[in-house]
C-alpha cells in the first residue's frame, strides 16, 4: 500500500520486502521450535 500511495520507491520497497522475510523466517522458526520443544540447548 506504501508503495501504490508513493510514500516509499521501488528500492526501499525490495530492502522492506527482504526484511520482512528475513523476519518472518526467524519468527517461524523460533515458533516451530517452541510447538516442538527443539532448541539449539535441546536438541531432538
Amino acid at each position: 500500500m506504501a508503495r501504490r500511495l508513493d510514500y516509499i520507491n521501488d528500492k526501499q520497497l525490495e530492502k522492506l520486502e527482504v526484511k520482512v522475510r528475513q523476519t518472518s523466517a526467524a519468527l517461524n522458526g523460533y515458533i516451530r521450535s517452541i510447538h516442538t520443544g527443539v532448541t539449539p540447548s535441546r536438541p531432538a
